[in-house]
C-alpha cells in the first residue's frame, strides 16, 4: 500500500482538516436522522471477522454527503468504523475550496482522471492501466480490513431525484471476496451544501441504512451474463434497494422498477 499512497490513490485523513470539517459542515446542521442503524451495526460485525464491506450511497446533490455519511457511521456504529471507511473520491473534488478542503478531511480512495488522455491505441492503454491499478488498490483496502464508500451515480449533479447509477461501478462488487454493499439514502443534503454552492445553508438531513446486499447473489444473478451488461444490472439491483428508502417522487430513474 505504501507505493500507491505516495502515488496519490490513498488519501489519508489530516486531522486538522478533519475537525475543521466537522466544525464547519455540523455547525449547520439543524438536526442529522439516522435509520437503519441495526444495519450499520451489522456490516460492522461482518467486516471485523474479514468480509469485505461497501457503502453506496445517493442521491448525490451535496458537497456534505459523505461526512453526513460518516457521522452516520459513527453514532450508528463506531466512530472506529467511520475511520475505517475509505470516500471514493474524483477528481471534479480540486475545483471547489470547500471540497478541497473535504478531500483531505477524510481517508479516502482518488479515482485517477483519464479525461485528458487522447483516445489513441496509446491513450487506450495509459487508460485501461490507470484503471486497473486503481482496482488494484480497492482489493487491497478490502483486504486490509478497510471499507469502501462510494457513488454510483458518479459526479454530483443538480437536483434531488436519482439517476441511473453507472454501469462501470459493477466493477467494484467483482474486486470483493464475497462480503456485502449496504444501500445508503440521503435525503435533504442539498438544503445544506447544495451543488455549486460556496458555503452552507442551515438545515436538517436524513440518512438512511438499507438491508445489506450480498455480493455473492449478485454476481450469481449475473453469471451467464456478458460483462458489460452484468455490470450494469449489479448496479440497478443496489440502486433500485436505495429507491425503496425513499420517498417515491425521489425515486427518479428507478421510480417504476418492480
Amino acid at each position: 500500500m505504501t507505493e500507491r499512497e505516495h502515488s496519490g490513490l490513498v488519501i489519508k485523513q489530516n486531522r486538522g482538516l478533519h475537525a475543521f470539517a466537522e466544525g464547519l459542515v455540523f455547525g449547520f446542521v439543524s438536526k442529522l436522522s439516522i435509520e437503519g442503524a441495526e444495519n450499520i451495526v451489522e456490516a460492522e460485525r461482518l467486516l471485523r471477522i474479514g468480509m469485505p464491506v461497501e457503502f453506496w450511497f445517493s442521491p448525490h446533490a451535496s458537497h456534505a454527503d459523505y461526512p453526513l455519511i460518516h457521522k452516520g457511521i459513527s453514532v450508528a456504529a463506531s466512530s472506529a468504523f467511520a475511520h475505517d471507511t475509505y470516500g471514493v473520491m474524483g477528481s471534479m473534488l480540486d475545483k471547489l475550496k470547500i471540497t478541497k478542503v473535504l478531500k483531505y478531511a477524510y481517508n479516502g480512495f482518488m479515482v485517477p482522471s483519464v479525461r485528458d488522455i487522447p483516445t489513441t491505441i496509446e491513450g487506450k492503454e495509459e487508460r485501461n492501466d490507470k484503471k486497473e491499478n486503481a482496482f488494484e488498490v480497492v482489493e487491497e483496502l478490502h483486504s486490509s480490513g478497510k471499507a469502501i464508500g462510494l457513488n454510483p451515480e458518479g459526479t454530483r449533479l443538480g437536483g434531488q431525484e436519482l439517476r441511473r447509477g453507472l454501469g462501470g461501478v459493477g466493477r467494484y462488487p467483482r474486486t470483493m471476496n464475497g462480503g456485502i454493499i449496504v444501500p445508503v439514502a440521503i435525503e435533504d443534503a442539498a438544503n445544506i451544501v447544495g451543488v455549486g454552492s460556496k458555503l452552507p445553508h442551515r438545515g436538517k438531513a436524513t440518512i438512511k441504512f438499507g438491508k445489506p446486499v450480498w455480493v455473492e447473489e449478485l454476481l450469481h444473478r449475473v453469471d451467464d451474463l456478458p460483462t458489460r451488461e452484468g455490470d450494469q444490472l449489479m448496479v440497478d439491483t443496489v440502486m433500485f434497494e436505495i429507491a425503496k428508502l425513499l420517498p417515491s417522487d425521489k425515486r427518479g430513474y428507478y421510480a417504476n422498477l418492480r
